[in-house]
């Protein structure tokens, strides 16, 4: 059961991470590897807002928001001037990390490297309210089971919108989006936004379990970038499973072999599935010209 409530708990966790990633990917094709530092601001100024007595829901707002802006200097800064040299070149995967690194050490000496306790919001804690043995989940826990469902209906509905159809539309045929109108330059800024303030909300809410410190966005990061890997890049539904599955290893390597090595068991069942199936478990098929 301890494995059982860690997944449950934390694989929405990294589900969210990774549904964040694909928030950016759809319509721009590029990974921000710099999303660790998206979360860690989202946390950081979470805890200092509420450290000042604000409502929770304000700072939770704060932080969301400083997440999205973050994400989308990191495009200003660290990816639209490679693209706009060579549209097809992958440097990004440099920049947006020294972005990461930057930030990081901005950050770490704004808050300090030392974690910060962030409370739960009231009315929820972290006391048992379901028990099993030594072990049970809290009634903020369960809060973060739903949190991941809601957020994979919201997004379900966006790509209904006229804006997602749009987006989904420009990650199939940029150019022939562009010949419809679509301007593929006012939806790139949009998607930076939403999935540096999608990476940020989870940031806030991870907090109160593992706390506020520049340390928590490398945490995620790696985690979330396994979910999505393993449940196929672009499928929300399959980073969220990816992420129960992540959260799943990792719980029961902690438990059955050692805590030390949860990790790299992950990271064994990830080369596996890409070794099988390089585009992950739920990836869409699609038609190639030969």
């Amino acid at each position: 059961m301890d494995a059982i409530f860690y997944m449950l708990v934390y694989g929405g966790i990294y589900g969210m991470i990774g549904m964040s990633f694909n928030v950016l990917y759809r319509p721009t094709n590029v990974f921000n590897f710099a999303q660790g530092s998206v979360i860690v601001i989202g946390s950081l100024l979470a805890s200092t807002l509420l450290a000042t007595q604000v409502p929770w829901l304000v700072a939770l707002l704060g932080g969301t928001l400083a997440g999205g802006v973050l994400a989308v200097a990191i495009d200003f800064v660290g990816v639209q001037p490679i693209l706009k040299r060579d549209s097809a070149s992958q440097s990004w995967l440099i920049t947006t990390l020294a972005v990461s690194l930057a930030a990081d050490d901005l950050m770490g000496k704004i808050w300090g490297g030392e974690a910060r306790q962030v409370r739960y919001p009231y009315p929820f804690s972290a006391s048992y309210v379901v028990r099993v043995g030594d072990t049970g989940l809290s009634n903020y826990s369960f809060v973060l089971i739903v949190v991941p469902f809601l957020v994979l209906a919201a997004l379900w509905l966006g790509y209904r919108t006229r804006m997602g159809r749009a987006v989904r539309a420009v990650a199939e045929e940029r150019q022939g989006a562009v010949l419809r109108g679509i301007d593929p330059v006012v939806l790139t800024r949009w998607s930076w936004f939403l999935g540096g303030a999608l990476a940020s909300f989870v940031g806030v809410l991870a907090a109160p379990l593992l706390f506020a410190s520049v340390t928590l966005g490398p945490t995620l990061l790696v985690s979330g970038f396994m979910a999505v890997a393993i449940g196929g890049v672009g499928n929300n539904t399959g980073a969220l499973i990816g992420g129960y599955l992540v959260a799943l290893i990792e719980g029961l390597a902690a438990l059955r072999i050692s805590s030390y090595l949860a990790s790299l068991a992950t990271f064994a069942v990830l080369l596996v599935v890409l070794l099988i199936r390089p585009s992950g478990l739920f990836s869409e098929q699609q038609a190639r010209r030969v």
